[in-house]
């Protein structure tokens, strides 16, 4: 086991750049001694547009964000479901940024060991083709842990948070693969055997 509490976490956000973007949607999968303890998502009033490229991106537009609560509303929520946790995501350098740019801004600190897992399938699958989450989830799982880990993937991503649509965390897989496409580069690295504690600023 990685970690004996993992959140997997999952953003949808106005762009790229974590100190001028803001986050639109949040979801949160919490994993306690190998048991989904909590499978949370909301979304997040930006207090700013979301550009119109954005919303056909993600499905997320400036109506359905317009009445939802704040980051600022939801940091004590968001930090009390993270504390104590393995930050888990895919590009976590994407993820870990965006919250990290939030909690500053409502002048809350915020740390974590954080896990990559673009860079752990890189690490584990030097000669898969490709290290999108689509992938990882499809890939045929050499040994009876991986089978173990692969399984768990698939609950966490199949069972995460939704809306009415069919996608986790509120992106398809098509439009998921475009956003994760946009993103930087995860530059997140860790000692062999552990997660690192990463400090995106």
């Amino acid at each position: 086991m990685l970690a004996p509490a993992i959140a997997f976490v999952d953003l949808e956000t106005t762009g790229t750049t974590p100190r001028g973007d803001r986050v639109t949607e949040i979801g949160i999968v919490r994993v306690v001694d190998g048991r989904v303890a909590e499978e949370w998502s909301t979304l997040v009033n930006p207090e700013c547009p979301i550009p119109e490229e954005i919303q056909v991106l993600t499905g997320i537009s400036n109506a359905m964000v317009r009445d939802k609560p704040t980051f600022s509303q939801l940091r004590r929520d968001v930090a009390a479901r993270l504390e104590g946790h393995l930050f888990v995501a895919h590009n976590a350098r994407f993820d870990y940024g965006f919250l990290k740019n939030e909690f500053r801004r409502v002048e809350m600190p915020f740390t974590a060991d954080v896990l990559c897992t673009v860079r752990l399938s890189r690490r584990l699958f030097p000669e898969a083709a490709g290290h999108s989450l689509d992938s990882i989830i499809e890939r045929p799982p050499r040994s009876a842990m991986r089978a173990r880990c692969g399984d768990s993937c698939r609950r966490s991503t199949a069972n995460g948070p939704r809306r009415k649509s069919p996608r986790p965390c509120g992106a398809s897989s098509r439009r998921r693969a475009c956003r994760r496409s946009s993103r930087p580069t995860c530059s997140i690295t860790f000692p062999k055997g552990r997660a690192c504690t990463a400090s995106t600023a």
